[in-house]
C-alpha cells in the first residue's frame, strides 16, 4: 500500500522559510486520515521536524499568521496539555510526498520540499516521470541558490529517488516510476 503525505500547493507557494514548510510536514505526520483537525503536543512536532521547540513554535505561529492553520491550546487541570490545530489551507490541489522520502533521515527539509516541487511539475498521469525544471527555475521556486539546488539534487540521487544527467533540465523521478511498475 502506497502511503503519502499530501503537501498542498498552497504550502509550496507560500513565501515562508523551508523550515516552516518542514514543520507543516512534521504536523502532517501526526494527522489521522483526512481529518482537518490534529491534536498533538508541540514537542512531538519539534521532534518530527528535527527542530528545537522554540523554533517549531515560531514556525507554527507563522503558519497561523499565513492562515494555513489555526491553533487552540487545551489545558488539563491547570496544566498545558496538547494543542489542537485545524488546517485552513486549500488541500484540493497537492503533491504527494511518499513516506520513504518524507521520513528519510539523510534528506533535509529542502530536499523534501524540492521533491514536491519537482513532482508538481511532472505529468504523472501520462506516465511521464520527468520534470523539466532548470537549475535556475528550481532555485527560484525554492528561494535558494543554484549551488543549493545542485546539493539537493545530489542528495536525492544518492538516496535513490531521482536521476539526472549533469547540465540537463531533465530530472527523472525514479522512485515514482518504480512504484508504478510494481
Amino acid at each position: 500500500m502506497k502511503q503519502y503525505i499530501k503537501v498542498p500547493y498552497a504550502i509550496l507557494d507560500l513565501n515562508v522559510s523551508i523550515q516552516c514548510k518542514c514543520v507543516y510536514l512534521a504536523l502532517m505526520r501526526t494527522r489521522s486520515g483526512s481529518s482537518k483537525q490534529i491534536k498533538v503536543k508541540l514537542g512531538t512536532i519539534a521532534r518530527n521536524a528535527e527542530l528545537q521547540i522554540r523554533q517549531t513554535g515560531m514556525h507554527l505561529a507563522t503558519l497561523c499568521d499565513q492562515n494555513v492553520l489555526s491553533k487552540k491550546q487545551v489545558s488539563y487541570k491547570g496544566y498545558y496539555g496538547c494543542n489542537t490545530y485545524h488546517i485552513l489551507c486549500d488541500e484540493s490541489k497537492f503533491a504527494q510526498l511518499p513516506y520513504p522520502i518524507a521520513w528519510h533521515e539523510e534528506l533535509t527539509a529542502y530536499d523534501k520540499i524540492a521533491y514536491c516541487v519537482m513532482k508538481r511539475y511532472t505529468d504523472l498521469n501520462k506516465g511521464n516521470y520527468t520534470s523539466y525544471l532548470s537549475k535556475e527555475q528550481l532555485a527560484g521556486l525554492l528561494k535558494c541558490s543554484p549551488n543549493q539546488v545542485d546539493k539537493i539534487k545530489v542528495r536525492l540521487r544518492k538516496a535513490g529517488f531521482i536521476s539526472y544527467a549533469r547540465n540537463s533540465k531533465e530530472i527523472i523521478l525514479i522512485y515514482e516510476k518504480e512504484l508504478d511498475n510494481q
